[in-house]
C-alpha cells in the first residue's frame, strides 16, 4: 500500500500561542546542527510558558502528530517547518 503525503494547513492567528511555541522551538536550533537537543527545548519552552517538563512533552507529542516536528528519541527534535517573519 502506498503512503500519501498529506499537506496540513493550520489556520491560526500570527500572535497565537502555537506560533509563539513554534518560534521558541526554532530559536533553540543551532546553525550547525540539524537536531535540537531536548535540554534546550525544555529550558526554553518550560520557562517561556511557565509549565512543567511533562507538559512540554505533551506539546512535543502534539507537534509530532501534526508532523511539524520529528521526535528523535534519546537525542532531540528535528523541525519540519519554517518560521517566516
Amino acid at each position: 500500500m502506498k503512503q500519501k503525503n498529506l499537506e496540513l494547513k493550520l489556520r491560526v492567528s500570527p500572535d497565537s500561542l502555537y506560533i509563539i511555541l513554534l518560534e521558541r522551538i526554532a530559536s533553540c536550533k543551532k546553525s550547525s546542527e540539524d537536531i535540537i537537543k531536548f535540554p534546550a527545548i525544555f529550558s526554553k519552552v518550560a520557562s517561556s510558558f511557565s509549565i512543567s517538563k511533562e507538559r512540554v512533552w505533551t506539546l512535543l507529542y502534539l507537534l509530532h502528530d501534526l508532523n511539524l516536528i520529528t521526535i528523535i528519541f534519546g537525542h532531540g527534535v528535528k523541525i519540519n517547518y519554517e518560521v517566516k517573519k
